[in-house]
């Protein structure tokens, strides 16, 4: 029996579409999979309906018939499983810093914003909580509570970190003071999550070259000098297929095992 997996997401979705191309031919036999990706403001009209969830938009159809092969709607009895990708959803240490250091880091060194542990804490929380992600969760939950992985965006390039804000700030390389602070971030996002009976696959570890930056063999970046020729900017955010590989194979693996405690798919996986 096929596991049938209906992945809803922005544009984090494109490393796993062309991950999945390349699976091996005993994958594609055990899993099915359907893309439904658009950016995040389209996919804020995104409305259930039914046993359906159906594009508000016009545009929103139309990003979802490219990317799904020519269907529109997402048919929730259709799937097995669910996984939303990215959305705002994971640890971007840009936004973190600006919600300020808790007192219990600055040993790591100094910042412009102190703020109290509790409060750094409810800030993560609400900035997490706040995410397009948990929209499109909530649309879901209200039509099925099937299965559900939530696939974290991957965390900034490190070629950030020669750049401001982090240049200026020496803790941004020092390792265990990124270590705390992702872990903490990540904590909360888990939290989050399992209100919803979810939970978060965050990246690969082979794929992190300090806690809380990707490698650059990871990302989309361009050549340094490529950037100060045409005078644009790096892709910072988003990753190559080598990187979709790897989650891909963390997701599947994570949907086998929370699929094969259902006497319906255990035969199949």
């Amino acid at each position: 029996m096929t596991v049938r997996i209906c992945v809803i997401g922005n544009s984090h979705c494109a490393a796993l579409a062309q991950a999945w191309k390349d699976v091996s031919p005993q994958i594609a036999q055990r899993f099915s999979l359907t893309f439904f990706a658009s950016r995040i403001s389209h996919l804020a009209h995104l409305r259930p309906d039914g046993w359906h969830l159906r594009p508000g938009t016009q545009r929103l159809a139309t990003k979802f018939r490219v990317s799904s092969g020519g269907l529109e709607t997402v048919e929730v009895d259709a799937y097995d499983a669910f996984v939303l990708v990215g959305c705002g959803l994971g640890v971007d240490l840009e936004q973190i810093a600006a919600q300020g250091t808790p007192v219990s880091l600055l040993r790591y060194g100094r910042t412009k914003v102190v703020v109290s542990e509790a409060c750094f804490d409810a800030a993560v929380a609400c900035y997490m909580r706040s995410r397009a992600l948990f929209d499109v969760l909530k649309s879901l939950r209200s039509v099925s509570h099937k299965p559900a992985l939530i696939v974290a965006a991957p965390y900034l390039s490190e070629r950030v970190l020669d750049i401001e804000p982090f240049a200026s700030m020496a803790q941004y390389r020092d390792s265990a003071f990124l270590a705390t602070l992702v872990a903490r971030c990540r904590r909360s996002a888990d939290a989050a999550a399992a209100e919803h009976g979810c939970e978060v696959v965050w990246q690969d570890p082979v794929t992190v070259a300090a806690p809380g930056f990707t490698r650059l063999d990871y990302g989309m970046d361009r050549p340094r000098e490529q950037d100060e020729d045409e005078g644009g900017l790096a892709d910072i955010r988003h990753c190559n297929p080598k990187y979709g590989a790897l989650a891909l194979t963390r997701i599947l693996a994570r949907l086998a095992a929370l699929l094969a405690t259902s006497t319906v798919h255990a035969d199949a996986l």
